[in-house]
């Protein structure tokens, strides 16, 4: 069994992530070979945990599929929603059946918005993929866009 603190642990040594992001005034958008700096809402810890529980690698392709689940299971502010239509156009426009493919898996689950990341910190990985209502095969990781 595996907490949500260590999957996340070991997902931020894997893609070289660092806690101190979340605390950032600012978050920067990579489009291309352009950054676009946001002001940072608050949400990017549990929008990183939805990459963790849905084993999602923050790439390009990443980004979409888990803009895909956000704007599908609700997003929690204007600018999220914005950042994930966003992500959905760029991705439409290279592979408009990987976005749909990608916003069909996400039917039905919830997302951690509403919730309490220290507490979410503190379940195991499968206990909180339950609640997500995540349900094994239910979708194959975009990942690199292959």
């Amino acid at each position: 069994m595996t907490t949500v603190a260590a999957a996340q642990k070991a997902f931020f040594a894997l893609h070289g992530l660092e806690l101190a992001a979340h605390r950032a005034r600012r978050l920067h958008v990579q489009v291309g070979p352009v950054r676009i700096p946001f002001p940072n809402p608050g949400w990017l810890p549990l929008h990183d945990l939805h990459h963790v529980a849905l084993n999602v690698p923050p790439t390009f392709w990443g980004e979409v599929e888990i803009s895909a689940f956000e704007l599908r299971s609700g997003p929690r502010t204007a600018l999220i929603a914005f950042l994930c239509v966003g992500a959905l156009l760029l991705g439409t426009c290279v592979r408009p059946r990987q976005v749909m493919r990608a916003w069909r898996r996400y039917a039905g689950m919830r997302n951690l918005y509403r919730e309490q990341y220290a507490e979410l910190l503190t379940l195991e990985l499968d206990e909180l993929r339950r609640w997500m209502s995540f349900r094994s095969g239910r979708w194959k990781v975009v990942g690199n866009g292959r």
